[in-house]
């Protein structure tokens, strides 16, 4: 069987982490796997075994204007459907809204099973602009819509048709004995906290509350990189618990 992913990069982020896994297991089962992004594979940041195909398209270029964003789209599509054709898939796999809609309309006529996976929040995160109109009218072409819980099954049936929603939840894998924790030298008691610094996942709150109930001195590790990165360290500073608070980024 050839299976083909597509996903906007392979950076560091919690789909990011499940495509790879995915990837890894079904090319262990036997499986002809070819991974494809956007984004190029110098960002790369998950391991992925050597029999899987992997395609970088390097069309990640930012869209400041609507008539840009239209042209990059334009090429995005053709080029997924160009490399589907070579890639001659049994069945196609896209994570995350936007790119879920960029595959379904590039596999549009093609005799494809395609299945997309929604790892978001999509009422609190929905797709920027146009996205958001074009996702209903595009997700109906899937022939499976993934979500990761029966909240999230809920939510998509107002862009999704019922009968085509499945709830499956990330894989929770065992730690490997190879695994080397990180080098930190920290004073008990501590709390870990991981994800990507994004505003979706709420570091903020995660910070003025530990400011609020610290009174024993505990010691706050987040681990993950992201945007939001420098505002949440001026932030913890802001707080008075930049001491307790340590940044210590990307972790595999």
């Amino acid at each position: 069987m050839k299976i083909t992913l597509v996903i906007f990069s392979m950076r560091s982020g919690g789909a990011e982490r499940v495509m790879s896994t995915l990837a890894n297991h079904w090319v262990t089962q036997g499986k002809e796997v070819t991974l494809v992004t956007l984004d190029s594979s110098q960002h790369d940041f998950y391991p992925l075994d050597s029999r899987i195909t992997r395609i970088a398209l390097n069309l990640a270029a930012d869209s400041p204007s609507a008539w840009v964003a239209l042209k990059n789209t334009t090429r995005r599509i053709i080029k997924l459907r160009q490399t589907f054709h070579q890639s001659k898939p049994d069945i196609i796999m896209s994570f995350m809204d936007v790119m879920n809609i960029t595959t379904l309309l590039a596999t549009r006529g093609l005799s494809v099973p395609v299945i997309v996976a929604e790892h978001t929040n999509t009422d609190a995160f929905p797709p920027p602009g146009i996205w958001n109109k074009l996702r209903p009218l595009s997700y109906p072409w899937a022939d499976a819509i993934v979500v990761l819980t029966e909240r999230g099954l809920k939510m998509a049936t107002q862009f999704a048709p019922q009968h085509k929603l499945h709830v499956i939840p990330n894989p929770a894998l065992p730690i490997e004995e190879s695994n080397t924790p990180p080098d930190l030298d920290l004073p008990s008691p501590f709390i870990v906290s991981m994800g990507r610094l994004s505003p979706e996942k709420g570091f903020d709150l995660l910070l003025k509350a530990f400011s609020q109930c610290n009174e024993k001195r505990w010691s706050l590790v987040i681990m993950g990189e992201g945007d939001e990165r420098a505002s949440l360290e001026s932030l913890a500073k802001n707080l008075g618990i930049e001491s307790c608070v340590h940044f210590i980024g990307n972790i595999k």
